[in-house]
């Protein structure tokens, strides 16, 4: 591994959000400010972003962090770039397989690939980054939660269609769908409890965004969640079935609220600053 300064010049490749109320939620503009905070000079660029025109030198930075895209033809090959060392972000293996960035690792030069969900970390040059949230972004807003139970993102697949229909006629579930930005973290922050179902084995974005807001969590059991320290009764609800679910309810007010501040307290461990300083400590070995 080369020698890294204390601070670093670093470009950050994404594709500009599609959403524009999901801007400043884009990965490669959590990373940068988590990076800045960090006291080092981060850059975002991509297809979309105002100066993706402009002439850029990769071999000026020392470290470049591509994470994920919409589509991936337009990303620079690295290969002939000396000076940074190149890592690639995998945040949806679980819905494309391993097997589309491991050729972009290999045709565009990357040195390494962080991967988000773990069961996909199969090689040699790859390691488990999960994913997190931006505390400048995801916070208890100390609202009124007038939604009793709440689930806000996409239907995406049969299993969880399922499940959100059933939760709805039995729990009166509230189900919110497209909704991006500040709207998406209101409704968090309104729901006193969070429904997620996380599609295979990952540990999706929602996990760590409800605890951060406040809302208690009631997501899949998941042994990849117990290793980022989510507990059942501890700090969130797990379920394995529909059935594990209905029988959460009524919950105990007294123990709502003793999970729902451990929830916070664990969100404050799966920062974008935190996950920088992992990135930060991998370079350092």
């Amino acid at each position: 591994m080369k020698k890294f300064k204390n601070n670093m010049k670093i470009l950050i490749i994404q594709e500009y959000s599609r959403h524009i109320e999901n801007v400043k939620y884009r990965e490669c503009l959590c990373f940068e400010r988590a990076f800045k905070r960090l006291g080092h000079d981060a850059y975002s660029w991509g297809l979309g972003h105002p100066n993706f025109d402009k002439p850029i030198d990769f071999d000026s930075f020392d470290l470049i962090l591509c994470c994920e895209n919409y589509g991936d033809s337009w990303i620079p090959n690295l290969a002939n770039y000396k000076k940074p060392y190149k890592i690639f972000y995998a945040i949806d293996p679980h819905v494309r397989g391993i097997e589309p960035y491991e050729a972009i690792v290999r045709d565009k030069g990357f040195d390494f690939m962080f991967v988000a969900v773990r069961d996909f970390c199969t090689k040699s040059n790859t390691a488990w980054l999960p994913p997190a949230i931006d505390e400048e972004l995801f916070y208890n807003k100390q609202i009124i939660r007038d939604i009793p139970v709440g689930f806000v993102g996409h239907v995406a697949t049969v299993e969880r269609n399922y499940y959100l229909q059933t939760l709805k006629s039995k729990l009166n579930l509230s189900v919110n769908l497209e909704v991006f930005g500040d709207a998406m973290v209101d409704l968090l922050n309104r729901f006193k409890i969070s429904f997620n179902k996380n599609i295979s084995n990952d540990t999706n974005y929602r996990n760590f965004e409800s605890i951060a807001c406040g809302s208690l969590l009631i997501t899949d059991d998941n042994p990849a969640l117990y290793d980022l320290g989510f507990k059942h009764g501890v700090n969130c609800l797990m379920y394995k079935t529909v059935d594990d679910i209905v029988s959460f309810f009524p919950l105990n007010e007294k123990n709502y609220d003793t999970i729902t501040n451990n929830g916070i307290e664990l969100a404050k461990k799966h920062t974008y600053t935190k996950r920088c300083i992992s990135i930060l400590n991998f370079l350092k070995k």
